[in-house]
């Protein structure tokens, strides 16, 4: 939900930066002999082979075992003890990477999930089981649409309950004591920020990719800050996250539920931050707070208890990010909030509060390419996705057309620069989260960490749809 991010350009040059400097290689310090001086005590002559240092003459050339390469298939040579070592490629084995490895033998490819596809997305989608290719090496699944079923109207797809009629979520009856979250921020993104989040991969550290990508890219964009960004967003009432408090009965209370919402303020003409911050914030909520399968709150975070800090979830957390002109939905899995809860004069109150989950990268990508299918027609992709991330990927792909061909004018420079730096993106955003307690390792989501603090605040009806 951060608005004013508009230095998108800046971001994906600097992905581009990014991405050329993981592939330069250093070059090696020179070696010198030791000794009282520091410099070598012996100079060979170019043309005699002598030394000029007293030394003995030099003895025969040693032959390179790397000269010719004898690894195949685009295998890399080195000088073992003078004896050739190879490395090999993706895709090769041997000692010279003359066998080549089938990555789809013994492997069974997952099942698909339906998706709801269409220029509506209403259209429920199901896929027969996957085949398994060989691709430069990595397994790679195709699948075959089994069926598809346009929603009729009045109906929309879901992925888990296919077409449905949409829940109302003007049934919904708010209860319980609220909060207005005053302050949130990316874990670790500036130095007076902590590392906040949660150990997710059981190695007894804070998991926070997020945090460590996002303050990464501080340091080398310079001029955007981002902790500034998001606290200007909250302050001006862009962002405002509420929460639910059902059944909380005070600071030992160990049964109650806690549901988020997004909201407005109330009277958004007369919206006053240092006011809502004091405790007498007054907001409405979002109607897109709600599933449109059940009506209830998409944030829920249950079996909630405090004892000296207040834990909740695990809870799927619903995301809006808004990059300059893209905006990237996502859900946060397996959410969980944390933090010191108290009663204040008009709702509750945290203090250290911590929300920590991941993000499936598959979720990213399918924002990026929503934006570009909706947006970016100049690219000339006609329905193929710019970037494919395939549901046993080791890796994505991306369809990108050579910027020289594209047609994108100046009112379109974002999806050219996505264009341009398409295969930087994912240098720098890879996953460091296995999201599939399925037994097989593999980093498919990023880590979550947020800071939060909130007061107390009120709200008790929607957000009136905007007049036509």
């Amino acid at each position: 939900m951060m608005r004013n991010l508009s230095n998108i350009k800046v971001l994906f040059a600097t992905l581009g930066v990014v991405a050329l400097a993981m592939g330069t290689v250093g070059c090696a310090d020179e070696e010198t002999n030791p000794g009282t001086s520091g410099t070598p005590d012996a100079t060979a002559d170019a043309a005699t082979g002598d030394s000029t240092g007293g030394g003995d003459a030099a003895g025969p050339d040693v032959a390179d075992p790397c000269d010719p390469n004898p690894c195949l298939n685009g295998g890399t040579c080195s000088d073992s003890g003078g004896t050739a070592a190879c490395a090999c490629p993706t895709g090769f084995e041997g000692a010279n990477c003359e066998t080549v490895i089938d990555p789809c033998e013994g492997y069974t490819c997952p099942a698909r999930a339906p998706r709801c596809l269409g220029t509506d997305k209403n259209t429920y989608t199901t896929y027969g089981a996957g085949t398994c290719i060989n691709s430069d090496g990595a397994a790679r699944c195709e699948y075959t649409v089994a069926d598809e079923t346009v929603c009729p109207t009045g109906e929309v797809c879901t992925t888990t309950d296919a077409c449905v009629v949409p829940a109302d979520p003007s049934d919904y009856t708010f209860g319980g004591t609220g909060s207005f979250v005053t302050d949130l921020q990316i874990g670790g993104i500036a130095e007076n920020i902590p590392n906040c989040g949660f150990d997710l991969n059981g190695d007894n550290e804070v998991d926070n990719g997020l945090g460590a990508l996002a303050g990464g890219l501080g340091s080398i964009l310079g001029d955007i800050d981002l902790a500034t960004i998001l606290t200007e967003t909250i302050a001006e009432g862009s962002l405002v996250i509420l929460l639910e408090w059902i059944d909380y009965d005070g600071a030992d209370d160990s049964d109650f539920t806690v549901n988020g919402f997004y909201g407005t303020p109330a009277d958004e003409a007369t919206w006053d931050y240092a006011d809502a911050a004091a405790g007498n914030g007054t907001f409405t909520v979002e109607p897109e707070s709600f599933s449109i399968v059940t009506g209830q709150p998409l944030i829920s975070f249950p079996s909630s208890s405090t004892g000296g800090e207040m834990i909740a979830g695990p809870s799927d957390f619903g995301l809006s990010i808004p990059l300059g002109e893209i905006v990237l939905s996502v859900t946060v899995s397996d959410t969980q909030l944390s933090g010191t809860a108290a009663a204040d004069a008009t709702g509750v109150a945290i203090t250290g509060g911590q929300l920590g989950g991941a993000v499936k990268i598959e979720e990213l990508v399918g924002a990026i390419n929503g934006y570009i299918e909706s947006s970016c027609s100049c690219l000339g992709l006609e329905g193929t996705p710019l970037i494919e991330y395939f549901d046993d990927a080791t890796r994505p792909a991306c369809n990108a057309p050579d910027p020289a061909a594209s047609t994108c004018g100046p009112d379109e420079d974002t999806c050219g620069m996505i264009n341009q730096f398409c295969s930087a993106i994912f240098l720098v955003l890879s996953g460091d989260v296995d999201s599939n307690d399925n037994g097989v390792t593999k980093y498919d989501a990023l880590s979550v960490g947020v800071c939060a603090e909130a007061v107390g605040g009120s709200f008790d009806s929607l957000t009136p749809e905007p007049a036509p």
